[in-house]
């Protein structure tokens, strides 16, 4: 497939804001576009966040998070009734988070009769929302600031005077520019694709298509587009804002001096790939091995959530959770601690509509969970899986199929 060079970003005319130009004159097809870039984008996000929360040591485990059934009540779209856009939040809250923008993104298209997308962009990707590669890394100082500028809202880090900012906000923009080496030419946020997202549902139900159903819930949608950018751009955004700072470790900035410390945040951790044969892959045949069974797990998850939103039968999500709680989280962390190494995220393929049709989807989906299965048993024989990792999860995931 032919690899296209972005041009770099520019202001617009009199120096105002870049924004991306739409592609289609239709806004129906712009909009099922946006959506899809969105979907790209969060999945892009989702996994990143995962590979830097893996990396961030015991010592700070209540900024990593922890998983519990609570987790996933918390963060459905709306949270539970105490829960807003600036409750505390945890490595994990925001990943959460990051999973439901991806999920709600994938609802929206297949209501809109378009195919759900869980395909993220290709590591490094810089684009029209980030001015920088976006990579699998663990967390550090500079990665905790691209995250925080990555959700920003648009006045959050500029330095235009309609924002209003304080002498003291203004020193530290000045300084988390710098040392990000962004520019005013440099593209918008999250947040601007989702106001395009928003802009264009107005749009297509000024005008639906004769397809769509005539109560279809344009305003529901607008609504939960709102909520998820909101999340974006306050707690998402006063999260990595407190990483960068070091004020979510109770220090300072000056925490993330030595890597050598004790109380250095994060692990170094090893990205590679599971995929053998390459330059890249990792080099411990045992931990090779066990990130390929989380590859497996992630491959797991994704053709679930393709089949789910295909169907729209969304019991499939939760075997997807299943997935995740049961089995990806605990081999990420066992891959952190145990050999310093990532969990690969790799790709399966292009799509994750894994069979012809749902019924084909269904069998396929079986036999890669029984091949994950074969896998952990084998790791299981040999005494390298996780502590607190149960093969009862493939009863789970069988059980839905």
């Amino acid at each position: 497939m032919r690899k296209l060079t972005r041009a770099p970003a520019s202001a617009g005319p009199d120096g105002a804001p870049f924004k991306p130009q739409p592609y289609f004159d239709d806004p129906y097809l712009e909009l099922t576009r946006l959506l899809w870039e969105a979907a790209s984008l969060e999945h892009t996000l989702m996994a990143a966040y995962l590979f830097a929360l893996f990396s961030i040591k015991d010592r700070y485990a209540k900024v990593r998070g922890d998983l519990s059934e609570y987790s996933y009540l918390k963060h459905r779209l709306g949270g539970l009734p105490e829960e807003t856009p600036h409750s505390d939040h945890s490595m994990l809250d925001v990943t959460l988070e990051e999973m439901l923008h991806l999920s709600y993104a994938n609802q929206f298209l297949c209501e809109l009769g378009a195919a759900p997308n869980f395909a993220w962009h290709p590591y490094p990707q810089a684009g029209e929302v980030y001015p920088f590669p976006i990579t699998l890394s663990p967390l550090t100082r500079k990665v905790a600031g691209q995250y925080m500028w990555v959700e920003a809202d648009a006045c959050a880090l500029s330095l235009d005077a309609d924002c209003k900012h304080t002498p003291e906000q203004i020193r530290f923009i000045v300084e988390a520019r710098r040392f990000l080496h962004i520019d005013d030419s440099s593209p918008l946020h999250v947040g601007s694709v989702y106001n395009l997202i928003i802009e264009y549902t107005d749009k297509v139900a000024a005008n639906p298509p004769a397809f769509l159903p005539r109560e279809f819930p344009w305003g529901e949608w607008t609504t939960r587009l709102e909520t998820l950018k909101d999340q974006g751009e306050i707690a998402h955004f006063a999260f990595f804002k407190s990483l960068y700072t070091g004020e979510a470790f109770g220090a300072d900035a000056r925490i993330w001096d030595n890597p050598r410390s004790e109380y250095y945040p994060a692990l170094d951790l090893e990205v590679g790939t599971a995929f053998t044969g390459f330059e890249e892959t990792i080099r411990n045949p045992d931990a090779r091995e066990l990130a390929w069974l989380a590859d497996l797990h992630y491959w797991i998850l994704l053709t679930l959530l393709d089949k789910a939103y295909r169907s729209l039968d969304m019991k499939l999500r939760y075997k997807a959770i299943d997935s995740m709680t049961q089995a990806l989280w605990p081999l990420g962390l066992h891959l952190a601690k145990v050999y310093k190494v990532g969990v690969p995220f790799d790709p399966l393929g292009p799509p994750y509509a894994i069979g012809r049709d749902g019924i084909l989807s269904e069998q396929i989906i079986r036999r890669l969970v029984l091949e994950a299965k074969a896998c952990a048993e084998s790791l299981g024989r040999r005494g390298l899986l996780p502590p607190d990792f149960s093969l009862k999860v493939y009863e789970v995931l069988l059980s839905g199929l």
